[in-house]
């Protein structure tokens, strides 16, 4: 029998019951007594008293999975330090780490497995990301939300993306590294630290867009910080292996792009124009000291 921990630092997440929903099924879908698994939330912020009690309320209509909660100190908060403390907790053989606000299709975690049994050279795994509609929303929301995600609507890129999502990453324990505690951008740096031997699955999981000016620029500065970051904590061979590759980059691709409808032209066009000005206003409004992101209610 092995043994799968499934790893979920959390803030205050409102999408508990959702991703444990997603996940029994997913289990259920595996059908392979070889496997169990244990999931281990890792409260990574300051209320924890009413983010334990939130948790605590929805496991208990999961009894038929394995589910413990663990809690950061207030001086070792953030998702690198998170990550760490369920690695160091956890008894499984495989980790896998999830962000709480996600839906994992039925098949994601079987396909992952099978691809670490058939390649086992392969030392990170991860899933496709597929953006779903929030909702309620409003008219005008829902025209800013077109504008700020119609490239993941529609996967205006090249197939395949190359990059992995921090929000499902799979690897083995005994591979698991240790991640600069200041990092920001965790899956880029696991991305680049076991290039070549990454696998992204066609299965997908989903996730809702921003629909916040907002927060699109904050998380927008966040990732061009942290990818500084990322260039600073790995070995320059590495790195210049890692950028010298052409799959290992993301191109759009303009065949998708001009056979869109007219309305969603206009959102592509107006997007572009807002990642044009999130450059210009970066030295304005961003503060590196902030390394966490609240999205706005």
């Amino acid at each position: 029998m092995k043994l799968i921990t499934i790893g979920i630092p959390t803030k205050e997440g409102i999408h508990y019951k959702e991703l444990l929903c997603s996940l029994c099924k997913s289990i259920l879908f595996l059908s392979d007594e070889r496997w169990k698994f244990e999931i281990i939330f890792c409260i990574n912020g300051l209320r924890t008293d009413e983010t334990q009690y939130k948790i605590k309320l929805i496991i208990n209509e999961f009894p038929e999975l394995n589910i413990r909660i663990i809690v950061q100190e207030p001086n070792c908060l953030g998702k690198p330090l998170a990550m760490k403390r369920i690695s160091d907790e956890s008894s499984g053989e495989f980790l896998l780490f999830l962000d709480d606000d996600i839906v994992i299709c039925h098949n994601t975690i079987k396909d992952s497995i099978n691809v670490f049994e058939i390649h086992p050279n392969i030392k990170l795994v991860s899933a496709t990301p597929k953006i779903v509609y929030p909702t309620p929303i409003s008219f005008c929301r829902r025209i800013i939300f077109d504008i700020l995600n119609v490239q993941h609507i529609f996967d205006l890129f090249i197939f395949p993306d190359p990059f992995i999502i921090g929000r499902f990453m799979m690897l083995r324990k005994i591979d698991m590294p240790i991640i600069p505690a200041d990092i920001i951008k965790d899956d880029m740096y696991l991305q680049i630290l076991f290039y070549p031997n990454v696998f992204k699955i066609k299965s997908h999981i989903k996730y809702q867009g921003v629909i916040y000016l907002k927060d699109y620029y904050t998380r927008l500065f966040r990732l061009i910080e942290g990818e500084k970051q990322d260039l600073k904590n790995i070995n320059k061979d590495k790195l210049r292996q890692y950028f010298d590759d052409p799959l290992m980059k993301r191109r759009l691709d303009f065949n998708k792009i001009i056979h869109l409808r007219l309305y969603f032209l206009f959102c592509f066009i107006c997007y572009r124009l807002i990642k044009l000005f999130a450059f210009l206003l970066q030295p304005l409004f961003f503060n590196k000291k902030q390394i966490g992101w609240k999205r706005t209610n």
